[in-house]
């Protein structure tokens, strides 16, 4: 029982795609084509026998009408396909749409619809499909499977409880139908009694014969049976028209009589040209049989061939379904492992991810060890040096200690010569003094006459007038600046003006050029305490 449908189901059909169109042709036609050739191998089958009685447990039987189901259940619209909860089974489903189709309330001596009645009634019969295979068997027996497929394929059920692509509302169902026909010549009985059959390959030719004869006399029997019922309805008028006389009636009774003999003479004569015409026809038939025979000797290599081929598909469709249950079971083995191992790597890229923090961690502390000794290293080093530099302090200090006593004689010695020339410098230093003021004052008077000496212009050089230096003819600029010079009043740039001298006329020194220095510098030679700077 399904209580969930699709999205197509509850908000309309999808228009079926291509391939899904496709599938369905081939669906269709390979289910017709197998149903044709069960059908074909049963009758096959049943003539090889030459009683054409259908045992109920044979194979090819039970794949008849496996494949009649399957041909019932193809394209049907069940309910769990049309409502949200599905109360009912594809199965029940199918019941109801051969009862529909088939039980006429207007007509209740139709024999399809009794077949179905009494299957309905019969108690024991619990389920659905059981219900549908016996009336598959119940109309095989009565020889009206072909009628039974013609009223429901003609039903206008089956056009609203079918899909479009159903087997049943294709044009492959005509024939199919058709070959059903064939099915009558067949007695499908349930119970066998072997017992009967003995002696059977001495009396194959008469109970061909007699088989012939029994379709013949049905045939004849179903005429007669009508003609006795228009018989019987003349008599019904005639005993409730008027009454005869008793005269009328004897002559009547009379002549019957006669004209009875008389048909049993003439029946004789047609019974024997009969006979005759019938002897005639059997020869024929018989002809006609072996021909038929022939035929079916080839029908038959050519089933067994197409049942070889048909085995043979089936057994490498078996084999591709093992290879592909094997393949879907390695695929999930295979699945399964991968995922174990991706949780293996996870955990031990989790692991690994820790250790590199770890790593890191000890990295970060190792380098800062290998900083911490390589400081200690160059502290090391240093107070290496500087032990070596004490050590060789020391040894010279050793070495000096050893020269001390020849030293220290020296030393006094060296004091008292020291001593005497203090004294002298003494004297010399007071004698200097008093030379020294008597020469700056001298030294003073002759600077003052050689600087009056000097060639001095007096005409202070205008910028506007001067472009370039007049020491190196450089031309002046945003960054070679003029400069005065304060003795000649002529224009330099820095280069050729970069020395001071202090004049009589300024108190701090000036900027002059070279030349009035080196004029300047050349008169106070004698002065050694000089201005210049």
């Amino acid at each position: 029982m399904s209580f969930f449908i699709s999205t197509n189901a509850l908000f309309g059909t999808a228009e079926p795609s291509r391939i899904e169109r496709i599938n369905r042709e081939n669906e269709r036609g390979n289910l017709a084509t197998i149903t044709r050739l069960v059908i074909k191998g049963l009758l096959e089958h049943s003539m090889k026998s030459l009683n054409r009685l259908v045992n109920a447990d044979g194979t090819e039987l039970c794949d008849f009408f496996i494949m009649l189901e399957k041909v019932l259940f193809h394209g049907l619209k069940t309910s769990d396909k049309k409502a949200l909860i599905s109360l009912t089974s594809p199965d029940a489903d199918l019941w109801a749409t051969l009862g529909r189709a088939l039980v006429d309330p207007r007509n209740s001596e139709n024999s399809i619809s009794q077949a179905y009645r009494c299957v309905e009634q019969l108690e024991y019969l619990k389920t659905s499909i059981s219900r549908v295979r016996a009336l598959l068997r119940l109309s095989m027996m009565q020889k009206r499977l072909h009628d039974l497929f013609t009223d429901y394929t003609s039903s206008p059920v089956v056009r609203e409880q079918y899909e479009d692509w159903a087997l049943l509302r294709s044009p492959d169902a005509e024939p199919l139908v058709g070959q059903l026909i064939g099915l009558s010549v067949l007695t499908c009985t349930f119970t066998l009694d072997f017992g009967l059959l003995k002696d059977l390959n001495e009396q194959q030719q008469e109970m061909k014969t007699l088989l012939d004869q029994n379709h013949y006399l049905e045939e004849r029997n179903r005429l007669l049976q009508d003609k006795v019922g228009e018989l019987k309805k003349r008599i019904y008028e005639e005993e409730n028209g008027s009454p005869l006389d008793a005269a009328a009636v004897s002559f009547q009774r009379l002549s019957q009589e006669t004209a009875r003999r008389q048909s049993e003479a003439d029946s004789g004569k047609l019974w024997m040209a009969e006979k005759e015409r019938l002897l005639g026809t059997i020869i024929e038939k018989e002809d006609a049989v072996r021909l038929a025979e022939q035929q079916k000797a080839d029908l038959a290599k050519m089933n067994k061939e197409l049942y070889e081929k048909l085995r043979e598909a089936e057994d490498a469709e078996k084999k591709l379904e093992n290879d592909f249950i094997l393949l879907r079971t390695q695929h999930a083995q295979e699945k399964q492992s991968m995922m174990q191992a991706m949780e293996t790597q996870h955990s031990s890229q989790e692991h690994d991810q820790k250790l590199l923090g770890e790593m890191h961690a000890i990295g970060d502390k190792y380098t800062n060890t290998l900083s911490h000794l390589e400081e200690k290293q160059k502290e090391l080093r240093a107070v290496k040096e500087e032990l070596r530099k004490t050590e060789q302090e020391r040894h010279r200090l050793e070495q000096e200690l050893k020269e001390l006593p020849f030293l220290t004689k020296e030393i006094e010695t060296l004091k008292e010569q020291l001593g005497a020339v203090e004294e002298k410098a003494n004297s010399y230093e007071t004698a200097l003094m008093d030379l020294g003021c008597d020469l700056s004052s001298t030294k003073l008077k002759i600077l003052e006459l050689r600087e009056e000496m000097l060639p001095m212009g007096g005409d202070w050089q205008k910028d506007a007038e001067v472009a370039g230096c007049t020491g190196c003819n450089v031309r002046f600029s945003l960054t070679r600046r003029k400069h005065h010079c304060r003795a000649c009043g002529r224009i330099f740039c820095q280069a050729c003006s970069s020395t001071r001298v202090r004049l009589l006329s300024s108190t701090n020194p000036v900027r002059v050029c070279h030349g009035c220095f080196h004029n300047l510098q050349t008169l106070h030679t004698q002065n050694p305490d000089g201005n210049t700077s």
